[in-house]
């Protein structure tokens, strides 16, 4: 019984072993993206911040219909642009042959600011509609769940503006993590990753 046990239980060890491995490699593989390319955290930021006000767009849109200001469904649309723009002008920030990447960098952070700014006032604004103004207008399903998913928005804006800011910060405690790989790791990731190269911190990649 025990033997025709452990024959049964060494396939799946040598399987977990395997996937235990596998994983590691990959974690360091990340890690060591994030040491070349560290600007991928905020541009993942700024691409969730764009999802999650454009995919409630029709909400926004119905919500800024029922209420009297002629001004909010233009911070709709400013708000939706700024968030495409945004996304390609951090990217360019940190292409390799672009040229005005700090003007880049500060279009990038006018941006992520001027989207706060115009969530703050777009929920003023409902709420004067809706809470202060005489005849208020009925809070409706569209109003309500524009109201909560501009609030979402503005707070994950708020963490991605953060994280532009920080970068360099958490960039050089990335750099401080070990990711190379001794001689006896090196045979277990053997088939599934190599030694990667050591990384210094460059001070004028953030000049």
């Amino acid at each position: 019984m025990k033997d025709r046990l452990s024959r049964i239980m060494k396939p799946v060890k040598r399987f977990v072993l395997r996937f235990i491995t596998a994983l590691r490699e990959r974690i360091r593989r990340f890690i060591v993206t994030l040491k070349r390319r560290p600007h991928f955290i905020p541009l993942v930021f700024l691409a969730v911040c764009c999802v999650i006000y454009t995919f409630r767009l029709t909400v926004h849109s119905n919500a800024s219909m029922y209420v009297g200001s002629q001004t909010i469904a233009l911070y709709v649309f400013i708000i939706t642009l700024a968030a495409f723009l945004v996304i390609f002008s951090y990217m360019n920030a940190y292409a390799k042959r672009a040229k005005h990447k700090a003007v880049m960098r500060c279009i990038a952070l006018a941006l992520t600011a001027g989207q706060i700014v115009l969530d703050i006032v777009y929920l003023n604004i409902m709420h004067y509609e809706t809470m202060i103004r005489d005849n208020p207008v009925p809070v409706t399903p569209d109003i309500s769940s524009s109201q909560f998913w501009t609030v979402v928005h503005l707070v994950a804006l708020g963490i991605t503006l953060l994280a532009m800011l920080s970068l360099p910060l958490y960039h050089k405690l990335i750099l401080k993590i070990n990711t190379t790989i001794s001689d006896d790791e090196g045979e277990a990731f053997a088939g599934v990753g190599s030694n990667d190269e050591k990384l210094t911190w460059d001070e004028d990649q953030w000049a």
